[in-house]
């Protein structure tokens, strides 16, 4: 990853636990850009107006999820909840990814280089025979 902000990919962390700056950090050094938003409605403001290549949410941040795709945006988003229990409600409010808060960072930021790769390939379209 680019240490140039200008090229930096921007990744967007919502919520108000307090690990999220650990992660933040870590992303940081990782060549990445980071803002932080404590609230839902901070974050929905950030996101239309800064534009992230991917977004975390923790799911302390009730309701973002759901108002972010109804904006219709297709920003990558990976939420994090206490237990694996939370994962099929926030993947059905459209989370893309989900991880226990207690995911080590390395495979958070696995998971994220992976979205990210994928996330922008180009899709081929084909022409299906009727």
């Amino acid at each position: 990853m680019r240490n140039n902000e200008a090229s930096a990919q921007k990744i967007l962390i919502v919520g108000a636990s307090s690990d999220l700056r650990e992660i933040g950090t870590s992303l940081v050094s990782d060549g990445f850009q980071i803002r932080f938003s404590n609230t839902s409605e901070a974050a929905l403001t950030a996101s239309q107006a800064w534009y992230p290549d991917f977004v975390i949410v923790d799911d302390t941040a009730s309701g973002f999820i759901k108002a972010f795709r109804a904006l219709n945006f297709r920003t990558p988003l990976l939420a994090r909840t206490p237990t694996r229990a939370g994962f099929a409600g926030l993947l059905d409010d459209g989370a893309d990814d989900c991880v226990e808060r207690l995911c080590s960072v390395t495979e958070l930021r696995a998971r994220i280089r992976s979205k990210l790769k994928y996330s922008r390939r180009p899709v081929k379209l084909t022409r299906q025979e009727s």
